[in-house]
């Protein structure tokens, strides 16, 4: 190093450039510094995670945040590599925009840089990227993806015809208990039924459901009824969860594929 500058000379350099100016600059950066993994066989994780902010920036906005209620913040829409943590990108957005609908665009371009060598062999997203543009778009673009799928009344009416079935898979070693089957499923916002996993795991641990207290007149009762489920009892409670992709992937992956988040 032969010189270091100023944090305003910085500031008023940075100024200068346009948002796509820096963005242009900025993303061919990152994929040098990630160059090694772009390179090999890996699962890209979506991700969105609520910033709180203490101080005045720029579209501080109060919305959803889960740990500071009330405190304005950021939504930074990030997409890493699986495991290894290595971001590709980052887009810092409003705090009211922490929607999957926010987060497609700054994918999709993220997506669009990439040669077809450095694509990811899946996408993988939590509960709330299993929607019609953003799947359709991965779809059109022969892009393998793998969401899971909200627990909206379409999926518990799919768990309900499905937990009968006796040709449940038997969990091997690396499943961590889970048994799978597979189904077709369209939801009232899908274009086209696609093909979802199901998958069920006993949850061992004992329970202790708590039911809130019916208030009496205008004075609510504090405190919470208790149901205590004995292991004697007839009751079997499972863990489960509904993922939908469009990869030909065996069924006895899924449960392993559901463990990357």
């Amino acid at each position: 190093m032969n010189k270091i500058i100023s944090e305003d000379a910085l500031r008023r350099a940075l100024t200068r450039l346009s948002a796509q100016q820096s963005q242009d600059w900025l993303f061919p950066q990152l994929m040098t510094s990630v160059q090694a993994a772009l390179n090999t066989d890996r699962i890209l994780d979506i991700d969105t995670t609520i910033k709180p902010l203490y101080s005045k920036q720029e579209a501080a906005q109060v919305s959803y945040n889960p740990h500071k209620p009330g405190r304005p913040s950021h939504a930074l829409h990030i997409y890493w590599v699986a495991y290894l943590r290595q971001v590709l990108d980052v887009v810092v957005s409003p705090g009211k925009e922490h929607s999957a609908g926010k987060v497609r665009p700054g994918f999709i371009h993220v997506l669009g840089q990439l040669s077809p060598e450095q694509r990811p062999k899946l996408v993988w997203g939590d509960c709330g990227f299993g929607n019609e543009p953003f799947i359709a778009e991965l779809g059109e673009a022969n892009q393998p993806y793998l969401f899971k799928l909200k627990q909206s009344v379409g999926v518990k009416k799919l768990l309900t015809r499905q937990f009968a079935r006796e040709d449940w898979s038997t969990p091997g070693p690396a499943d961590q208990g889970w048994s799978a089957v597979e189904d077709t499923l369209k939801l009232s916002g899908w274009t086209q039924a696609r093909r979802v996993t199901l998958l069920r795991r006993v949850v061992k641990a004992d329970l202790a459901p708590s039911r809130k207290a019916k208030s009496s007149g205008y004075r609510p009762q504090l405190g919470e009824q208790i149901e205590f489920l004995m292991p004697d009892q007839d009751v079997q409670a499972w863990e489960y969860a509904v993922l939908v992709a469009n990869g030909a992937y065996p069924l006895a992956a899924f449960s392993q594929l559901d463990q990357i988040g």
